[in-house]
């Protein structure tokens, strides 16, 4: 019997020691393939900008009115035709005013005779003086009606010499026509409609979120699907004051003009790029190089860095929790996990953090039992290990292999507007300075399993469930250290 447990306990050990020195090249295996990416500080202009989806159209549409009453006699455009303010589209047939103008001569000849017999009355007055001021004024007036005659008749002369006709009124090109020979119309009678494709604007649809960002006036960058090779500009020109609602969500429609028209046409589809901020000569990091903790902001440089903002310094001691910044410079986040990214920025292997135990006896970590592997960008709280032992995560050895992979210290910048790509660093770095970027993150899943199997077998004794040895070791809180007997 004591042989039979000697060589169970020795089996035992063995597969033990096995699946540890497994556990132990899975992280360093890990911490191999992530190599931290770095970037430069550089300067340069930052611009944030708004986009939406649209179309090119016509600036407005021109109704040709007749003006007058008249039978068509002829047209002279048709739908398609490019006409120039001024050319004649629609004459009238001709009236006949020979009648009126022998009419308004007549009176005239009348005038003229009445004008004489008041001169004959004024002479015959001589010694009434109040009845030749009466006179007086009977001729003026009748003067004034000699001038207006006159000009009626000059008027008839004018329309009896010309053919009336209905001329263009802007420059365009006609895009309907609903007038024919032999048609009468009066003066409300639109008879054509004109489009100038030569003043032509780009409309895009803008989200409800960043229209109280858009104003009249702004640079607007647009490309056409059409023309993906000729970038067009223009500036906003008018804002909808009504949106249009869609699947829950508004959008307004904003005009742009554009710049250029070279190959543009009515009806093309594209994207604008409205820009609502701008910065130049700024110092600029790409956008995940940015932490923020508490409100305020960090990158992490090298221990060389010329950087202005020095991180924290802490201790780390062995079996007790480890706060702040361990000895190796690494920017502890906390434990609750209020370390958040900016938007925009990814998790990221490289930039987890953990806070470690070494105690290994426990095989627990800083963070209420729970080992992290340090594989999110966003405060380093990554994926749990559960021990069967009642550990609960991987062990302390593991969080300290973590925290060792991160380069360099945090320090705190103070950050200007972003876009998608950069943030614009206002404080506590320098043109050249070098910041750690998130690495990639290396999956292992699949290897690591086929590993597991693979050594797993190799013992002969079956798979045993990973984390069931608290701390990775057996002494105190093992199942086998201590408690073997008969």
């Amino acid at each position: 019997m004591k042989k039979w447990l000697l060589a169970l306990l020795a089996i035992v050990v063995v597969a033990s020691a096995g699946a540890y020195y497994w556990y132990s090249q899975d992280d360093q295996t890990q911490a191999e393939a992530v190599q931290t990416p770095t970037a430069k500080v550089t300067r340069g202009s930052i611009n944030v900008q708004i986009t939406g989806s649209g179309s090119v159209n016509t600036t407005e549409t021109i109704s040709v009115y007749a003006g007058e009453e008249g039978t068509v006699s002829a047209v002279h455009f048709k739908q398609g035709d490019k006409v120039k303010k001024g050319q004649v589209l629609v004459e009238f047939e001709k009236v006949d005013y020979t009648s009126q103008i022998e009419k308004a001569r007549i009176n005239q000849k009348k005038q003229e005779l009445q004008i004489e017999n008041y001169k004959k009355q004024y002479i015959a007055a001589a010694d009434d003086e109040s009845k030749q001021n009466d006179i007086k004024v009977q001729m003026d007036s009748l003067r004034l009606d000699m001038e207006s005659a006159q000009l009626e008749l000059d008027e008839l002369l004018d329309n009896a010499a010309e053919t009336p006709s209905i001329v263009a009124p802007a420059d365009g090109t006609v895009t309907s026509v609903s007038v024919v020979i032999g048609d009468k119309v009066s003066g409300s009678k639109v008879i054509a409609q004109l489009i100038d494709y030569t003043k032509l604007q780009f409309t895009m649809n803008v989200d409800e979120l960043d229209i109280p960002k858009v104003k009249v006036g702004q640079t607007a960058n647009i490309t056409l699907n059409a023309l993906p090779s000729q970038p067009l500009t223009g500036k906003v020109l008018e804002i909808a004051q009504e949106g249009s609602s869609s699947n829950g969500s508004a959008s307004y429609a904003v005009k742009v003009s554009l710049d250029q028209l070279d190959n543009v046409i009515s009806g093309m589809s594209g994207e604008g790029a409205i820009i609502t901020a701008t910065t130049e000569n700024a110092l600029l990091v790409p956008i995940e190089a940015v932490r923020t903790l508490g409100g305020k902001s960090f990158v992490r440089v090298p221990e060389t860095s010329s950087a202005a903002s020095q991180g924290a310094q802490g201790t780390q001691g062995a079996g007790t929790q480890s706060q702040g910044q361990g000895a190796n410079g690494d920017f502890q986040p906390p434990a609750d996990g209020s370390f958040q990214p900016p938007a925009g920025a990814s998790d990221s292997a490289a930039d987890g953090q953990v806070n470690s135990s070494q105690n290994a006896g426990s095989g627990q970590n800083a963070v209420n039992g729970r080992g992290s592997r340090g594989n999110r960008a966003a405060g380093g709280y990554g994926g749990e290990r559960t021990g069967a032992a009642g550990a609960a995560g991987s062990t302390g050895a593991r969080g300290i292999q973590s925290q060792a992979g991160l380069e360099g210290r945090m320090v705190e910048v103070t950050i200007g507007i972003s876009n998608d790509t950069y943030v614009e660093i206002k404080s506590g770095l320098n043109e050249g300075d070098t910041v750690y970027l998130p690495a990639p993150t290396v999956n292992t899943t699949t290897a690591s399993s086929s590993q597991r199997q693979t050594q797993m077998f190799q013992f002969g004794g079956g798979g045993m469930p990973s984390g069931s040895f608290g701390g990775g070791s057996f002494g105190g809180g093992g199942n086998f250290g201590g408690g073997g007997g008969r």
